[in-house]
């Protein structure tokens, strides 16, 4: 946005006229955890380090896993294509939707009498691969109508 401050007339229009709202990480946890050593498993970690579960696998070995993926954690199409139940997948969606202390925040601060008539719109950067996310996630070639404008401000 700001880049285009000046030169886009729509795009100076918003950031003369709107509140932003900018939260540098949503999951301090998990980020701190993929900085903290250099093999790609640990790197490309993309959950939170929510409580460990662990289990017996197929072949009776332990195996114990943890973390939930944060943008699956919220109610909208909760549990649908594109997420898992399983809590060792990489887009294992919680136990229920804002199962997760971090999904509970943002939904309190946008619910919250502060916010109330002042959000517009929510965009967050997808920190685990650096993308702008945009709806809709939980089935493909299901656009929003603005999604022009999404593409247009990415």
């Amino acid at each position: 946005l700001i880049s285009q401050y000046g030169f886009d007339s729509q795009i100076t229009s918003y950031i003369d006229t709107l509140n932003f709202y900018i939260v540098p990480v949503v999951n301090p946890d998990g980020y701190e955890y993929s900085r903290s050593d250099l093999r790609p498993r640990t790197r490309f970690w993309r959950k939170n380090r929510g409580k460990k579960v662990c289990f017996k696998d197929r072949w009776h070995r332990e195996r114990c896993c943890n973390g939930v993926d944060l943008n699956r954690n919220f109610d909208f199409y909760w549990g649908e294509t594109g997420s898992s139940s399983h809590i060792c997948s990489e887009t294992y969606h919680g136990s229920a939707p804002f199962s997760e202390p971090e999904t509970r925040a943002i939904r309190d601060k946008l619910l919250s009498a502060e916010m109330f008539g002042k959000v517009d719109a929510f965009i967050t950067l997808h920190t685990y691969s650096q993308m702008w996310i945009y709806p809709f996630g939980h089935q493909r070639r299901s656009f929003p109508k603005d999604v022009k404008d999404l593409v247009r401000i990415n």
